[in-house]
């Protein structure tokens, strides 16, 4: 398996990422650049499109519209070389558009928009796997869910509301 982080080299290292979290899944460079606070802009998309806003990923580190570290404790190499994914080169890729509306943290209307374009049934499919592989981003699942699917996720929603944790009640206002 391939690291979360830089997708290239394989997995050497597991960190937790937080309780109840899935860890961490990395190389041992982008372990060290994760645990330093100077993941590349590329890496630090690819990361939080799969763990959400954790604390290794928080705002106070990264530009989430840039993927610029701002408060490494090593020097960031070849940043420049991982980008940040422009929203003009992924909107056409579902995949990609889907994690772009996941790393930032107000997914913007023109998000929405371009989501909207896509077959709901394919959209709903996608945030069910992300979902299935961590749960830890389920706020940003269901904010896509009620934004983008409408009733073409009721039942899915439905299932989500009914294995619901104690502290998830306002993260399914937008899909209820």
């Amino acid at each position: 398996m391939k690291c979360e982080s830089c997708k290239k080299r394989e997995i050497e290292v597991e960190e937790l990422a937080g309780e109840g979290q899935n860890s961490f899944r990395l190389c041992l460079p982008c372990h060290e650049r994760l645990l330093n606070k100077a993941l590349r802009p590329l890496e630090f998309f690819n990361l939080t499109a799969i763990h959400g806003h954790v604390y290794y990923l928080h705002d106070d580190f990264y530009d989430y519209d840039t993927g610029k570290a701002t408060q490494p404790d090593i020097a960031v190499v070849e940043a420049e070389i991982f980008p940040f994914p422009k929203f003009e080169h992924i909107k056409s890729d579902l995949n990609r558009l889907i994690d772009f509306s996941f790393v930032h943290y107000f997914t913007d209307d023109f998000v929405i928009n371009e989501l909207q374009i896509f077959d709901k049934i394919e959209v709903l499919k996608r945030i069910k796997e992300k979902v299935g592989y961590n749960r830890a981003i389920n706020y940003k699942a269901y904010e896509i869910a009620g934004n983008v699917i409408g009733r073409t996720a009721e039942e899915w929603i439905k299932k989500e509301w009914a294995t619901r944790r104690e502290n998830e009640l306002q993260i399914f206002a937008e899909s209820i």
